[in-house]
């Protein structure tokens, strides 16, 4: 049976399970290991009232924390229940803080956490509600940087319950501003080593595009296909020495391929709605902001086909 294109899911388990491509990363697993304990990575992304904002954030963080309590009970003891009250369960930093301390005392337990898509909530502010309300999240006693101070506290101090930390984002922009209460981080960001963790390297695309040449279903010839997807896609680069080395967007290839391969065709619209977010992105208040403070060094972003979108960086 021919495997189907992973289109928009994010489902680890589905995508291995249920027949789906899978192009396998699991090589940089060991060259993660080799890293600091806390690491930081950026890369690009392909409404309601601020409160609801704000409780959907602490809905999905106390969700989580109470998943990760109930699949791990056997391992933390039973007793774990007995620092968790209806109070501690409804706010995300007192939770974590429990655990944390529960996790500490008990000694023989060390948490590797994962957080994808750090800034997901205060970029919905940002492009929304604007840089008030985007201040009071993460500024002083802000929810989301009371949050934070908890991981730190969580990774500091002799048996911390946090053994490594790994931290993923779209833009760098909301770790610069709660920087001085998590400074722990090494940012890998623009590391060479990790220039091919995320995306399709043209190895990988032509790997790809073998496979559903041999299923009969790719309408094109895998060189026409690459040359097709080259100016669209692949354009990201984040290490100065990687500019020969750029990767292509997973998501927008696999955009592409779901077209190809159901109808055909290349997709009407070849770069879905990617170009408008990150020239939103290159406009944002927050970033002129940051760029007037001297905050933001210029990083080389080409997109060949569309119009010049000036990217920048947080240093």
């Amino acid at each position: 049976m021919m495997k189907q294109i992973p289109y928009g899911l994010t489902d680890f388990g589905r995508i291995q399970k249920e027949n789906y491509y899978y192009v396998d990363k699991t090589m940089f697993i060991e060259k993660i290991e080799m890293q600091p304990s806390y690491l930081f990575l950026i890369r690009p992304d392909a409404s309601g009232n601020i409160n609801e904002v704000e409780e959907s954030f602490r809905m999905h963080c106390c969700g989580k924390l109470s998943d990760f309590v109930y699949r791990y009970e056997h391992l933390l003891g039973k007793n774990i229940w007995k620092v968790l009250d209806e109070k501690t369960k409804e706010e995300p930093g007192a939770f974590l803080s429990a655990i944390n301390t529960y996790t500490t005392r008990k000694g023989d337990i060390k948490i590797y956490l994962l957080i994808d898509e750090y800034d997901n909530f205060t970029n919905t502010i940002l492009s929304t509600y604007g840089m008030d309300l985007y201040r009071k999240a993460i500024h002083g006693e802000g929810y989301i940087r009371r949050f934070f101070n908890v991981i730190k506290a969580a990774t500091t101090g002799m048996g911390s319950a946090v053994n490594r930390l790994f931290i993923t984002g779209v833009s760098p922009v909301t770790m610069d501003d709660v920087t001085s209460g998590f400074n722990i981080g090494t940012n890998i960001t623009n590391d060479p080593w990790f220039n091919d963790l995320v995306g399709f390297s043209e190895k990988e695309l032509r790997e790809m595009l073998a496979y559903y040449k041999e299923q009969g279903v790719l309408p094109m010839s895998i060189d026409d296909t690459v040359a097709m997807m080259k100016p669209n896609y692949d354009n990201y680069c984040f290490g100065e020495n990687k500019l020969t080395d750029c990767m292509f967007n997973s998501d927008m290839v696999l955009y592409c391929m779901k077209s190809l391969i159901l109808h055909g065709a290349k997709p009407k619209e070849i770069v879905d709605e990617a170009r408008e977010q990150l020239i939103r992105y290159s406009k944002d208040e927050c970033v002129a902001e940051a760029r007037q403070k001297g905050k933001l060094k210029l990083t080389t972003v080409v997109w060949r086909s569309w119009e010049l979108v000036l990217m920048e960086e947080v240093s």
